[in-house]
């Protein structure tokens, strides 16, 4: 097989793009492309390439067959279709367009010029998605009913570090919270569980304005901050998903997605460069102590763009799930003894998940009676 010839425009693609490129057998870098002409030379340097400034200069090499466009949102329209006109196949980083219009031109373009075009909403072929996909086909869970979905925009909240900042919140940019984060999010959800049969979306600018702690001032914030979506999938289940500008002090990424068949859900859990964890059950004794076990569909993972969303690369290593192991001690350990006084209503529940049925109702008594009066003073002996 012809290796194929890769330029790449954007520094953005050194910690994302390039990487996957020089790993994979299939792939050649040939060529990078920056703004800045420091930049330029010191990639050419690292990575034994050609370096350029101005893009057209790229789309004249002629080892190019694929170009990677990895810059902002507002210049795609610019990049992609000089690319597609010199006959270069194209890979756009998502949002493709800076809106509808935008997008709808750009496919339009490469019909028209004979080339492949791909979009990178590459979520979908992280290793958890994939497995959640195969326990669903699998009918390993069952029918499923509902997910909710809660994510965090990251950049995108009550301060910056600089006035760089400032793209990500004007919505004229094209890299919002709705076209960057939540899109990125709802791409591997639509993969797993169906497109969207009917919604109703509410997108509310929550901050008006960001504090620069560089230099003390503030920015104006037009882009919304807070997206929420609610509807219906088109297997019947119910589908909530809010994204939120910022950071959250919780999880600031949480898909579940509930079925009928198991005791709980598939979880997905994790920050947007931390883990995700998608275990194909819930163990039955709260917290435990967890050891991989490997899918037995999928046994490795080949090499891909950095998945989702934007900063999390999990490619490479196996697909791997996780088997409940249970926690030593209780219940099988020793019990120490019981408190005076009623049963409070959460051991209660415990008791119950415990050993599947209701609590004692003789050590319920037991406890409710209390310690009971004091035993009585022993008689004395006989004397002599």
């Amino acid at each position: 097989m012809r290796t194929i010839g890769a330029g790449i425009i954007g520094g953005w693609a050194s910690i994302s793009h390039i990487p996957v490129v020089t790993a994979s057998p299939a792939y050649e870098l040939r060529a990078v492309s920056t703004s800045r002409r420091g930049s330029a030379e010191a990639a050419a340097a690292r990575y034994g390439v050609a370096g350029y400034v101005n893009h057209r200069e790229l789309l004249a090499h002629p080892g190019i067959d694929l170009v990677v466009v990895a810059v902002k949102v507002s210049e795609h329209l610019e990049l992609l279709s000089a690319a597609m006109e010199a006959g270069k196949h194209v890979y756009s980083e998502w949002p493709l367009g800076n809106g509808l219009a935008e997008a709808q031109h750009l496919t339009e373009l490469a019909e028209k010029a004979g080339v492949r075009s791909v979009i990178g909403t590459q979520g979908r072929y992280a290793p958890q998605v994939r497995y959640a996909q195969d326990l669903i086909n699998d009918g390993y869970v069952g029918r499923v009913i509902g997910t909710t979905m809660v994510g965090s925009g990251m950049v995108r909240g009550p301060e910056a570090a600089t006035r760089q900042a400032e793209y990500y919140y004007d919505n004229a940019h094209g890299a919002t919270p709705l076209t960057s984060p939540f899109s990125h999010a709802v791409d591997p959800l639509n993969h797993v569980l169906g497109d969207f049969e009917k919604l109703s979306a509410n997108l509310v600018v929550g901050r008006t304005e960001a504090r620069i702690t560089a230099d003390g001032g503030t920015v104006p914030i037009t882009a919304p901050d807070q997206v929420a979506v609610i509807g219906t999938l088109t297997g019947g289940a119910a589908a909530s998903v809010f994204y939120r500008g910022g950071t959250s002090q919780g999880d600031n990424f949480r898909w579940e997605i509930r079925h009928r068949r198991r005791p709980g859900p598939l979880r997905g859990l994790g920050q947007h460069a931390g883990r995700r964890s998608l275990p194909g059950r819930r163990p039955r004794h709260g917290h435990h102590r967890r050891r991989p076990w490997r899918s037995p569909r999928r046994t490795s993972a080949t090499a891909c763009p950095p998945t989702f969303p934007l900063h999390d690369r999990q490619c490479g290593p196996p697909v791997r799930a996780v088997r409940p192991r249970p926690r030593r001690g209780r219940p099988h350990g020793p019990r120490l003894p019981p408190r005076p006084g009623p049963v409070p209503a959460h051991r209660r529940h415990r008791a119950r998940l415990r050993h599947g049925r209701g609590a004692d109702p003789a050590l319920n008594r037991a406890r409710s009676a209390g310690p009971g009066p004091p035993a009585p003073p022993p008689r004395p002996g006989p004397s002599g």
